[in-house]
Order: C-alpha cells, then structure tokens, then sequence
C-alpha cells in the first residue's frame, strides 16, 4: 500500500487569512513537502522542501474555477529570505519526484533567492496565465544567483499574461529546457 502523505498541509481557501511561513523544512515526506491552498497573501522565508516522494512544494492562491473559467483567489505569492543570512537562509527545493516549487496564482508572485535542482519534473513551474500582474525571480544575496539545474524536464517554466522579469539566475543541464516563457505581455 502507498501512502500519499504530505508533509504540511494547509487550506485556507475558504476562509480569509493570510498565511506566513519563516524557516520551514518539509524533507523526506511521501507525498507533495508543502501543500497550501488560498484566496489570500502567502509569504514564505527561508524554506527548504526536499527529497520529497511528490512535489517539493505546491503553493496555490488561484484555486481555478473550470465551470466558471477564472480563478477565485487573488492573493499574492512572495518568497524570500533574510540578506543577513548569506547563502544558507535562501529558499531551497532539491531533489523532489515532482516539481520542486510549483505555484499556481491569481495576483503576483515574487520570488527571492529560490533555487531547485535535481528534480524529476520541473524545477520551477508558475501558471499565471489568468492573470496580467508580473512575475519577478531576484535575489539580493551577495554572491548569490538562483540555481535551476538538473531538472528532469525544465529549470523554469513559466505561463503567465503578465510580465516575467527575471534578473541573477541560472537555468542550465536540465532534461529539456533551462528557460521555458510564455508571458501575454
């Protein structure tokens, strides 16, 4: 018997809180490390989701209404880490059977130093394709790029309506692509 068993779980979607993350370790769990529905504000820092049997961490803030045809939430998508912290406090999502970072979104999504290597899929993939807000991959460590490397299928895929601004990131030996774009803008 396989057990599908998430490592955190947390469904807001129905209700109106924010959620907030800081120094979060979801490893070695049976199924997706970090699973989080909402309709509201998601902020993650420093979080490491790893070596897990699913996705690293799938963080959804859209929840898609197929009948209706949009999505219901509106919240934003922000990670990021302390620059006190240097290179070891950045977000990390390594070596997953799925997709390291997959994020599903209704407004914008930021993301400060994150990398994902070594997963079987993607290493990062956003679907933001029923929105027209930007998407912005930074990092403001000293010496620090974000890494998406190794992955089975591509480094980065994204599909938004809005804007993709990537700046200090690497996306290179992954199964198909490094960088995979699709913006409406």
């Amino acid at each position: 018997t396989h057990f599908n068993i998430h490592g955190m779980k947390i469904d807001t979607a129905s209700g109106s809180g924010i959620v907030t993350i800081n120094n979060g370790m979801f490893q070695d769990n049976s199924g997706d490390g970090l699973l989080l529905d909402s309709n509201k504000t998601v902020t993650l820092k420093t979080i490491d989701a790893s070596y897990n049997s699913g996705n690293g961490a799938v963080l959804d803030t859209c929840q898609y209404d197929d009948l209706l045809g949009y999505c219901l939430g509106s919240g934003t998508i922000t990670l990021d880490s302390p620059t006190s912290g240097s290179w070891y406090s950045a977000n990390y999502f390594l070596g997953n059977s799925g997709t390291g970072l997959l994020i599903r979104a209704g407004s914008t999504i930021k993301l400060t130093n994150t990398s994902a290597y070594d997963n079987l899929e993607n290493g990062l993939e956003i679907d933001n394709s029923g929105s027209s807000i930007n998407i912005i991959i930074r990092t403001n460590l000293t010496n620090f790029s974000n890494v998406y490397r190794s992955n089975g299928v591509s480094g980065v895929k994204i599909t938004t309506g809005g804007k993709i601004m990537i700046y200090d990131t690497d996306a290179d030996s992954n199964g198909l692509n490094g960088f995979q774009l699709s913006s409406g803008s």
